[in-house]
């Protein structure tokens, strides 16, 4: 949908008598809800994921049977890839590729990460904004925004469905209010029959599970002097690998909601460089600076990126 429509849609629905006349409900809550019903409830959604550059159509299957989670992510169209989840093992099968398993608790690639996220404590960056209710998939749902209170990551538009509070669309906005990826449902079966691929998936063999690469030890010192209010990095605190003969330093950082990676290590290179590449959410930033490479990459709009590189204090120990 133009963004300009769907602004003037949700305007209306916000000055509508009827809302204005009512007590608003409480945006929060209804994303804590979502984030338990998100886990905690039997369904199957067909829908679409849609970027700048392409759209798949998926198949999303959860059960949760004597207190254990299985699940299971389809695409539905073009190279085969699917996902199974059997409790707290993740399997990825695609015909290109050599199966592997990771330990998690759910399915990543099922849904935008914003519906896992702990909104109580994305209150202190993040302001959530009831603006009404419209038609997804023939179920009415209710319209929340995850705004920002600064300006420097993007935002969120949920529609939840107002029995079941499952996310029936979720619209990622960048910081001009255009659209950059959607998460649409087009069907939601919420019947007793979707406990018969349990039974298909417990059988099933479980490929082996991924092994992480080895750390090494190289003697970097660096910080970033400037993030965005929230963002924190994850421990371990620094991941340090070899890749090619050449030591690569990294460190994960998140708000709850949004995350990025920096990323330093040594190069030849003598000139000052810089480059940047987006898509859709996905952001690159490197730049080389006194004989050292250092890229941001993740879940930020550009200038966030530029500034968190601008701002990278490092030296390697001699």
């Amino acid at each position: 949908m133009h963004p300009f429509l769907l602004f003037v849609i949700l305007l209306i629905a916000a000055l509508s008598p009827n809302s204005a006349g009512s007590e608003q409900p409480n945006a929060g809550m209804m994303l804590q809800e979502m984030s338990t019903a998100i886990r905690s409830l039997n369904y199957e959604f067909n829908y679409i994921q849609a970027d700048e550059q392409d759209i798949d159509s998926l198949r999303y299957r959860h059960v949760i049977l004597n207190g254990k989670t299985f699940a299971q992510l389809l695409r539905m169209d073009q190279l085969r890839v699917e996902v199974r989840q059997n409790n707290d093992q993740i399997s990825y099968f695609q015909s290109d590729l050599t199966p592997f398993t990771l330990l998690g608790t759910h399915i990543v690639d099922a849904f935008p990460s914003v519906v896992f996220s702990d909104f109580s404590m994305l209150s202190q960056y993040y302001h959530y904004i009831f603006v009404g209710k419209m038609r997804i998939a023939d179920r009415i749902c209710q319209i929340i925004r995850v705004l920002p209170k600064e300006n420097n990551r993007y935002s969120y538009f949920i529609w939840l469905d107002e029995v079941t509070k499952l996310p029936m669309q979720i619209n990622l906005l960048n910081l001009n209010g255009q659209t950059l990826e959607q998460f649409k449902v087009i069907s939601l079966n919420m019947g007793d029959n979707l406990t018969s691929f349990v039974q298909n998936l417990k059988k099933a063999p479980v490929p082996p599970l991924m092994k992480l690469p080895e750390e090494e030890t190289v003697n970097f010192d660096w910080f970033p002097k400037w993030l965005p209010a929230g963002f924190v990095d994850i421990p371990p605190n620094e991941h340090q690998l070899m890749h090619k003969k050449k030591f690569l330093a990294s460190r994960f950082y998140t708000d709850g909601l949004f995350s990025f990676l920096i990323t330093v290590s040594p190069v030849n290179k003598k000139n000052n460089t810089e480059s940047h590449f987006q898509q859709s959410r996905r952001t690159i930033q490197t730049q080389v600076r006194d004989h050292i490479q250092m890229t941001v990459v993740g879940e930020i709009p550009l200038s966030t990126a530029k500034r968190i590189a601008d701002n990278l204090i490092l030296k390697i120990n001699k």
